[in-house]
């Protein structure tokens, strides 16, 4: 549920995600390692290196998140690694339990931000090519997510929370758009 509430208190209307408008609105700093300057700041406050090697990474630093990311990540991939900060942000992960766990819980809290379910299935998805297209991932990501989205529908697990129907309510006109846009372009 962490991820559905995180999309209605940013106000997500529409994929794919909008990164930078995120952390404007949080007032979080999204930082390029590309810049000298802010290369510069993560290695002092990362002093044993181990963060700087990848895509994306986010620190507290006096009463600020920042995130720093890799510009020369592919974009799909970069978007996943910046939705993955957003997750150890938002599930606290900078105080407590193992990092692995931590680790597989960011995972999952950005394919649900970058992918919600219920928006693909009203959206009416059906390749990982699709899923990539609508949602700025990398094909790999939206494979695994067209699997759970299989998955989903065969059990009709959709819409048994409240805060589901408020997030597909939130992408109504995206989901009429996107929808009609297909229609129109393949005649279905």
């Amino acid at each position: 549920k962490a991820a559905w509430r995180f999309l209605i208190d940013n106000d997500v209307t529409s994929l794919p995600l909008d990164v930078g408008e995120i952390c404007r609105r949080n007032g979080w700093h999204l930082l390029s390692l590309d810049a000298d300057e802010n290369m510069i700041v993560a290695r002092i406050l990362d002093k044993s290196g181990a963060y700087c090697n990848c895509d994306a990474f986010s620190w507290w630093y006096k009463n600020s998140v920042l995130i720093f990311y890799k510009t020369s990540t592919h974009p799909g991939r970069l978007l996943f690694a910046i939705a993955h900060e957003f997750g150890h942000i938002s599930l606290s992960h900078f105080y407590g339990r193992k990092p692995e766990e931590h680790e597989r819980e960011a995972n999952m809290f950005a394919a649900r931000i970058l992918m919600p379910l219920c928006i693909l299935h009203e959206c009416r998805v059906q390749s990982a090519r699709e899923i990539s297209e609508l949602c700025g991932t990398s094909h790999t990501a939206a494979r695994y997510r067209l699997g759970r989205l299989h998955y989903i529908e065969k059990h009709g697990e959709f819409y048994k929370h409240d805060i589901e129907k408020a997030v597909a309510n939130n992408f109504q006109p995206f989901i009429n758009k996107y929808i009609t846009t297909q229609e129109a372009a393949y005649g279905h």
